[in-house]
């Protein structure tokens, strides 16, 4: 048995708190995939040359005011 398996059947906190910080991981990751999705659903519309220019002008608005938040909501998940 190794060390650490060993830690853990003698903390049963520590295989709690080993769990915890997982799923705290988890929740983070699944947090900025969700923004990079968002992120990319928005440089498509920018992308996207079937769009007249109003709809253009306003994905390149969606696109900027999510690049401008996209750190602030990674500091937050941090």
């Amino acid at each position: 048995m190794s060390a650490a398996a060993a830690c853990h059947d003698e903390h049963p906190a520590g295989i709690e708190v080993s769990a915890e910080l997982r799923r705290g991981r988890l929740d983070v990751t699944a947090d900025l995939i969700y923004v990079a999705e968002k992120l990319l659903t928005a440089l498509d519309g920018v992308l996207n040359p079937k769009a007249n220019d109003l709809s253009h002008t306003l994905s390149v608005q969606d696109l900027t005011l999510r690049l401008d938040s996209a750190p602030r909501v990674r500091r937050a998940t941090q």
